[in-house]
């Protein structure tokens, strides 16, 4: 532009210019302007004007004041900015937030923003300093923001501060923290030095959130965690276990872990013992010897017992190895035919075959596969065709599939999708070379009647695999692009995979893909086709897509779009089939071809066009976007106006910037249509909810608060509470009537715009009344979600009011509990204390815990837990929840549940509870002794007793307490304490069954661990396992019921334990051979494990020795039952 070309002298002369225009040429159009413009007083004076309200420019305030942030920010107009920065309008505060984030904005420019700034405005601030990395500016506004709005906010601003604030005040504002995710990727350094100084209790959360980034320290510090948490981190796990250097406990790190989140051998072995499917993800990722050294440790001592179990890991044996591991697991599984006949698997054996040599099984396989049983045919079809792909010879596998296509013509669907599975786990040279059979199968699948989605998934895979394979030649390209063809020819949308399915496997570290037995999802066909294969494949497509959409059938073109990606781009076709099925099919289909339509770099032309088609074609996805934002002004309108029947949905944030007769035109139109009684009420209801999306549309909301249908005054006024007017006071008028239900949400939304002078003191007034219950409990908590000067305040004075109500006190309550670093909340809770009674209050004040409140105030709060009232009902959360705060109590709160242990009152059947608890946890075990020794004091000892005539006597309690003792101690955990309390416990004769339940406990914690925790404190040898068992048998015999079937379970675990379970028999037998009193106990749990693990696999040495050793125990019956077993 020329300087002596005539310039736009004002800022209405600006907007008439740019009005017509679409909004990316607006845009454009006016940062062209602030760029010619920089430094002028022209410019200068039109921003000055736009901040105001320039009339008769057919703009709204609320647009011009957006321009105006875009013409200070692009023109670098610091002072414009500050001024922004400072301004009443909190929209233009929200405008100037990217220069403080681009642009070198003074920080005294930016505190004003916070002045009286509604919650979204500050949070909006705070991300911005993040982002813009401006830590001096953060470390200046942190204690103004600490001050007026409290710890909640103060931790969400802390992140952008730098790393010295960050350590001086993260210690007091962790308890407020709800993400640590920033503090990691900032400040990961700093936050792993603040968990160091955690001792034992490092935070949880905040370590995952430092796994990611610094796994070694993570690593570190999860050591103090328990076992199950510690394999939660998974890259930590990974560190700690760091390239397979930790001996044989470990396999390599680069490998996947097993579901249990850690790494172990045993975990492993675990795995597959449980959850087979999770172990070959892991086994089928590690290189063949290291996975055969694995699977040759699980399979040991198991061919013979349970073959069923171990048949699924022999395809990963080097070839040889699999042949004689079947071989084996065939001798078990005919041994068990012959006395195991219930529930029993008749085909099992031909699973085992098919890992034999071809040349022997073959004829056996045959006739299993031409059985006249549909199971066993088609199992003996998968063995066949696994058998004759192990060979490596393209003929043989040739002649057996062609052979058997020819048979399964007319097979049903189940035995044709055996053939069809085990065809697609050939290796691809051999599958190129079965083509002719593979071409019958697909021929039969898409001419019958019932084939299944599991069968064209069999198809499909195959049809993957080939293509995805380098080797791939033109005739096998072709057949898999006619498998394709054919599907969708014959099965339309269902011909192809299940729409939605995802893209990717899930990452490594994620717990959804190690329990997942498949995490792989069947790929796309863009994932699949090679480079330019996609024009073949719609040429064979095409004939099928025509014929479907001369029938009005769009979904398997739409599909189709969607499995080729970006590379449907590319075919024209294609996009003409789309393009129809936008305008033409059923509103699901129609929005999905819309969506795939848009998708190309020419989405804004084929929006006109689908318009320019059919101006109804507007209201589906991203063609109303594209318009507005595209196409001129008066184009829009007239598409607007063309379609009567069909209204678009509005961008909320667009939608601002919009000309003010295009937002008006798009609100008469919601508007009429929401006064249209013909219409159908959900149709009128979308049409206000859409009302709340435009600005300024509260006046045609407001009819709708007292109309006679209920849904639609609840839509008006959760419609109220998005818009972008001033509307507090309209969404409270609904608060006490037949609209507060919906009052409620539109309350919360409408509180994240208001600034604090006008929302603290209409929450307050209903929090007073009277509006109804569940609105004054959720202007309770917007007190204490966001903070403002006066919200303690209104808490404490309407936990004052008297009369208040029972919800409403609790929801007061839970909002005081989240202000505790505010200097009144805390006061206010104890001066009210004594009078919480209900269990509602007991719930509100104990549900945050000791985490989440400040340090300071830990203590003072732990002792009014302790000094509150029993509650009017018992809740089972609150036990739980009251044990939390022991720790911080002054004069041990533990030793207050001791003595209510011991000693005569009340607070036993409360001090047990919370003993309970924090045994459950395995803390406060080493006071579980002097429970005992003082209960024990109190029980009498002569004989005959009296029986006493109270119902509370310490033999009682002392019942009750070592119950609860052995519930803590059936974990793995330090013995120290059961070995102090046994000794008190067998000093007294009539506690013998006390005794005996506390060592069968410590024995099924050592032999039978549970989880991964388990697992690794449970490590116990098989001289250790005899000995426990002995002590237990010694202790008293096993006669109560519940003790006979943890024997029971014991022993099945020590069976399943096939490689040490000899040496522990050994073991057992030479400890019991000495002692006449448990020697009869001892032989009968041999011969029990000898027939649980010894029978089934042929008796194999030692367990001949071991029965002979059972017979010459001396005892006549144990001497017949081993004869008798050794004979059967």
């Amino acid at each position: 532009m020329s300087p002596t070309e005539p310039t736009q002298a004002s800022a209405r002369r600006l907007l008439s210019t740019v009005e017509p225009l679409s909004c990316a040429a607006r845009t454009r159009a006016l940062a062209h302007f602030a760029r010619r413009r920089a430094g002028t007083p022209e410019l200068s004076g039109a921003v000055r004007d736009l901040e105001g309200h320039v009339r008769g420019t057919g703009f709204a305030p609320h647009a011009q004041r957006a321009f105006a942030s875009h013409l200070a920010l692009v023109s670098r107009d610091l002072d414009a900015v500050a001024r922004h920065l400072a301004s009443p309008h909190p929209d233009l505060r929200r405008g100037a937030l990217r220069a403080v984030r681009t642009l070198p904005v003074p920080d005294a420019a930016v505190p004003p923003a916070l002045h009286d700034a509604p919650a979204d405005l500050r949070h909006a601030l705070y991300r911005a300093l993040f982002h813009a990395r401006r830590t001096a500016l953060a470390d200046r506004l942190l204690p103004a923001v600490l001050r007026d709005h409290g710890a909640p906010e103060a931790a969400v601003l802390l992140p952008a501060c730098s790393a010295g604030t960050v350590a001086d005040h993260l210690p007091d504002l962790a308890h407020a923290v709800r993400s640590w995710r920033r503090f990691a990727r900032r400040l990961p350094d700093t936050l792993a030095a603040y968990l160091r100084t955690l001792g034992d209790a490092p935070d949880r959360r905040a370590l995952h959130a430092l796994d990611p980034v610094r796994p070694a320290e993570a690593a570190a510090l999860a050591d103090r965690l328990p076992g199950r948490a510690r394999s939660d981190l998974p890259h930590a796990s990974r560190v700690r276990e760091g390239g397979g250097d930790r001996g044989t406990d470990h396999y390599p790190s680069r490998y996947p872990a097993t579901p249990f989140g850690d790494r172990r051998v045993r975990s492993l072995l675990r795995v597959m013992r449980s959850h087979p499917d999770a172990a070959r993800t892991v086994l089928r990722a590690m290189e063949p010897p290291l996975r055969t050294r694995y699977v040759e440790r699980y399979l040991t001592g198991r061919l013979r017992s349970a073959p069923e179990a171990v048949l699924r890991y022999l395809d990963l044996l080097p070839p040889d190895a699999a042949r004689e591991r079947a071989r084996e697991a065939l001798e078990g599984i005919r041994s068990a035919g012959r006395w195991r006949t219930r529930h029993a698997d008749p085909d099992l054996e031909l699973d085992a075959l098919a890992f034999l040599p071809y040349t022997e099984v073959a004829g056996t396989l045959a006739d299993a596969a031409s059985s006249g049983d549909a199971r066993r045919r088609a199992r003996g079809l998968a063995a066949l065709v696994a058998a004759a792909g192990r060979t490596g010879d393209p003929e043989t596998v040739s002649g057996v599939l062609l052979e058997r296509a020819e048979r399964a013509r007319a097979e049903r669907d189940p035995v044709r999708r055996a053939l069809l599975r085990s065809a697609a786990a050939l290796p691809v040279p051999l599958l190129t070379a079965a083509l002719p059979a593979l071409e019958r199968l697909l021929d039969d699948t898409v001419h019958s009647r019932d084939a299944g989605a599991d069968t064209r998934r069999a198809l499909r895979d195959i049809a993957g695999r080939l293509l995805r394979h380098p080797a791939c030649g033109p005739r096998a390209r072709a057949w898999s692009l006619e498998v394709y063809a054919r599907l969708v020819e014959r099965f339309g949308a269902d011909g192809l995979g299940e729409h939605g399915r995802p893209r990717a496997a899930p990452p490594w570290w994620s717990a959804r893909r190690r329990w997942n037995a498949d995490p792989r999802p069947e790929p796309h066909l863009d994932q699949v086709l090679p480079a330019g294969a996609e024009a073949d494949l719609y040429r064979r497509l095409a004939p099928a897509l025509e014929a479907a959409r001369a029938r009005g059938e769009h979904a398997p073109a739409v599909l189709v779009a969607r499995e080729l990606g970006r590379r449907a781009h590319g075919l024209p076709e294609l996009g003409a089939h789309l393009r129809a099925a936008a305008l033409e099919a059923g509103p699901r289909d129609a929005a999905r071809a819309a969506r795939a339509y848009l998708s190309g770099p020419d989405a804004a032309d084929r929006a006109r066009d689908l318009a320019e088609a059919d101006p109804a074609a507007a209201a589906l996805p991203g063609v109303w976007p594209r318009l507005v934002r595209t196409r001129p002004t008066d184009e829009v309108l007239a598409v607007l106006a063309a379609a009567p029947s069909r209204v678009p949905d509005a961008d909320r944030r667009s939608a601002r910037r919009w000309p003010a007769r295009l937002t008006s035109a798009l609100a008469d139109r919601l508007a009429a249509l929401a006064d249209d009684p013909s219409a159908g009420v959900d149709a009128r209801e979308r049409a206000l909810l859409r009302l709340g999306d435009l600005p300024r549309t509260a006046h045609r909301l407001r009819p709708h608060l007292d109309g006679d249908d209920v849904v639609l005054r609840e839509a008006a006024l959760s419609a109220l509470g998005r818009c972008g007017d001033r509307t507090l006071d309209l969404v409270l008028r609904g608060a006490d009537g037949p609209r507060s239900r919906a009052a409620a949400p539109a309350l919360s939304r409408r509180a994240l715009a208001e600034p604090p002078s006008a929302l603290v003191p209409a929450l307050a007034r209903t929090l007073r009344g009277p509006a109804k219950v569940t609105v004054r409990k959720t202007a309770a908590r917007l007190l204490a979600r966001h903070r403002s000067p006066g919200s303690v305040a209104a808490l404490v004075r309407a936990l004052d009011t008297p009369g208040l109500h029972r919800d409403v006190r609790a929801a007061v309550v839970a909002s005081l509990v989240r202000c505790l670093d505010d200097p009144d909340a805390l006061p206010a809770l104890v001066a009210h204390a004594p009078s919480f009674t209900e269990a509602e209050l007991h719930l509100a004040l104990l549900a945050p815990g000791p985490d989440r409140c400040p340090p300071r105030h830990r203590a003072a709060m732990a002792e009014l837990v302790g000094g509150l009232p029993d509650p009017d009902t018992e809740h089972w959360r609150l036990r739980h929840w009251t044990v939390r705060w022991l720790p911080w109590g002054s004069g041990g709160g533990l030793g207050a549940l001791v003595e209510g242990l011991c000693e005569p009152g009340d607070a036993f059947a409360r001090s047990l509870a919370g003993i309970r608890v924090l045994w459950l946890r395995g803390e406060a075990l080493d006071r579980a002794p002097e429970v005992v020794e003082r209960l024990l004091a109190r029980v009498p000892r002569a004989a005959p007793v009296p029986v006493p005539p109270e119902e509370d006597t310490a033999h009682r309690r002392l019942v009750r307490v070592v119950n609860a003792f052995r519930g803590a101690v059936r974990t793995p955990r330090d013995d120290g304490a059961v070995e102090r309390v046994l000794p008190l416990l067998g000093e007294r004769e009539e506690y013998g069954p006390e005794v005996s339940g506390l060592l069968l406990d410590r024995l099924s914690a050592r032999i039978d661990p549970q989880g991964p925790e388990g697992a690794e404190a449970g490590d116990t040898g098989p001289g250790e396992a005899a000995d426990l068992v002995l002590r237990y048998l010694r202790s008293h015999p096993p006669v109560d019921g519940a003790d006979r079937y943890r024997i029971a379970a014991l022993k099945l675990r020590l069976a399943a334990d096939e490689d040490r379970l000899p040496e522990f028999c050994d073991r057992f037998l030479d400890g019991a051979g000495s002692d006449p009193r448990v020697r009869s106990h001892a032989g009968r749990m041999v011969l029990d494990l000898a027939g649980q693990a010894a029978r089934r696999r042929g008796w194999p040495a030692p367990w001949p020795a071991l029965l002979a050793r059972v017979a010459g125990l001396g005892d006549p019956a144990l001497r017949v039952a081993a004869h008798r077993m050794a004979l059967d």
